[in-house]
């Protein structure tokens, strides 16, 4: 029964709020607390994005360091151990994954002093929402008995008075929740700047010190850089030249096979396993030493 008398009493409640909700002079006196309201809102929403691309910054700079630890390594597989230029390489790979280390705690202190405690401020928005929604319900509660109190008097003395009573706790805790949420409000709106102050400066600073330490590793790797120029410079597209011939030669031995040209089983003949007293003379050659054999004839 008290369940169902809780019920009514709601429903009665949100009737009436809709009602007086929806009427102009609800929203034209409160002009001053939305002002407010809106710029709060655009505080909120710029902290949840700086500590959105705070995070960002961290993975990538991470995914970032990571990778370039993974490349150094893919570079030590091109210089084997008789390379006059692996010492180098190594120091190259051994750089970078103290780069990629030092990148790691790096983001570990700008997670733990920067985004754990925006986060946990963060948390609190939905709270203020849902005390704005109460601040407004009640608001629109006093308005209400506010006029229900004006019909009835010098009528019905007695509705008049259960209505005034109403109105006065409307009232009274319209007036707590509106002074709280403005003084909340004013902080932010005053002492934005300040707020972050402290986050943004510790991100930048941490920042100068990761590039510091990362410009100091570069240093360290120039004559790695020195030994790769002179590398390039001793045969320049060598490698590129002599692979383009190999595949030359093989088109060229491919379209005189499909010619007729040249005989598959002459080419590669299968040698007789009971005897190998006159084995072909090109087994075993490169096909372009075959090929270069041919063209003179």
């Amino acid at each position: 029964m008290n369940a169902l008398k809780v019920l009514k009493k709601k429903i009665k409640a949100s009737r009436r709020r809709w009602r007086q909700g929806n009427a102009d002079e609800s929203k034209e006196a409160d002009t001053k607390f939305d002002e407010m309201y809106q710029q709060y809102l655009g505080i909120e929403s710029a902290m949840k994005l700086f500590r959105e691309h705070v995070e960002g910054y961290c993975i990538s700079l991470q995914e970032s360091c990571r990778m370039q630890s993974t490349i150094a390594g893919d570079l030590l597989y091109f210089f084997d151990t008789v390379s006059s230029h692996r010492d180098g390489v190594k120091r190259y790979l051994n750089t970078s994954r103290s780069l990629d280390t030092s990148c790691a705690k790096f983001c570990d202190i700008v997670r733990d002093k920067v985004l754990k405690p925006l986060q946990k401020h963060i948390d609190l928005f939905p709270n203020v929402t849902k005390i704005v929604k109460k601040r407004n319900n009640k608001r629109i509660d006093y308005m209400s008995y506010q006029k229900q109190a004006e019909a009835s008097f010098g009528k019905n003395l007695p509705r008049y008075q259960k209505k005034l009573a109403k109105m006065q706790r409307a009232e009274a805790v319209f007036n707590k929740i509106n002074n709280d949420l403005s003084r909340v409000f004013q902080d932010y709106i005053i002492n934005k700047e300040d707020m972050l102050d402290y986050y943004m400066h510790f991100v930048i600073d941490m920042q100068i010190q990761f590039f510091e330490t990362a410009a100091e590793n570069c240093e360290k790797t120039k004559d790695i850089m020195i030994a790769f120029e002179r590398i390039a410079l001793q045969a320049p597209n060598a490698f590129d030249a002599k692979l383009q011939q190999v595949v030359q030669g093989i088109e060229e031995y491919e379209e005189s096979l499909a010619a007729g040209k040249v005989s598959n089983t002459n080419a590669y003949p299968n040698p007789s396993p009971k005897t190998n007293r006159n084995p072909n003379p090109n087994l075993g050659r490169p096909i372009s030493d075959i090929l270069r054999r041919r063209r003179r004839r």
